[in-house]
C-alpha cells in the first residue's frame, strides 16, 4: 500500500511467511524533491524495488510449485510418470535456490560486504538463466531429432 497523502509518504505491507525480518516494516518515502540529485530517492526506493522482486520471485516459486503438483497428480491418474514432472523439479529447485541465495546476498550486503552480496547475486541469476538455458537446449534436440 503506498499512501502519498502524508509526509514522508509511506509504503507498507503485509509480511508473508519466510520474510526475513527487515522487511516485515513498511517503507517511508522520504520527501526529496530539495535533493540535488536524485540519489537519495533511489537509496530509499531501492528496498522496495528489492521488496517487489522477492514478492515476484516467491509468486514464480508457487506457480513452479503448483505445475509440478499437477503433473505428478496426472502421472499418478494415468499411472505413469510424466516426463514434465521431473522438468518441473528442477526449475522448482534452481528457483529456489536462487531465491535462498538472493536473501543471502541482501545479508551480505547489509553487513557491507559488497563483493560477496555480488558474487551471491551473480550466482541467483545464473541458477534463474539455466532454467531457461536448459528449455531452449532440449526444445532444440527434439527439433533436431525429428528431422
Amino acid at each position: 500500500m503506498f499512501d502519498g497523502n502524508n509526509k514522508p509518504y509511506l509504503f507498507s505491507r503485509g509480511t508473508l511467511r519466510g520474510d526475513p525480518p527487515v522487511v516485515r516494516r513498511g517503507f517511508q518515502l522520504d520527501d526529496h524533491t530539495a535533493a540535488e540529485t536524485p540519489r537519495p530517492f533511489i537509496r530509499t526506493l531501492r528496498p522496495i524495488c528489492e521488496l517487489i522482486f522477492d514478492l515476484l520471485l516467491t509468486s514464480y516459486i508457487s506457480s513452479l510449485n503448483a505445475y509440478h503438483n499437477r503433473s505428478i497428480g496426472t502421472g499418478q491418474k494415468v499411472r505413469k510418470p510424466r516426463k514434465s514432472t521431473a522438468e518441473w523439479e528442477q526449475a522448482l529447485a534452481l528457483a529456489s535456490d536462487a531465491l535462498e541465495k538472493f536473501r543471502v546476498a541482501e545479508t551480505k550486503r547489509q553487513n557491507q560486504l559488497c563483493e560477496d552480496a555480488n558474487a551471491f547475486v551473480r550466482d541467483a541469476m545464473e541458477l534463474l538463466k539455466r532454467r531457461y538455458i536448459d528449455v531452449q537446449h532440449a526444445s532444440s534436440l527434439t527439433t533436431c531429432n525429428a528431422i
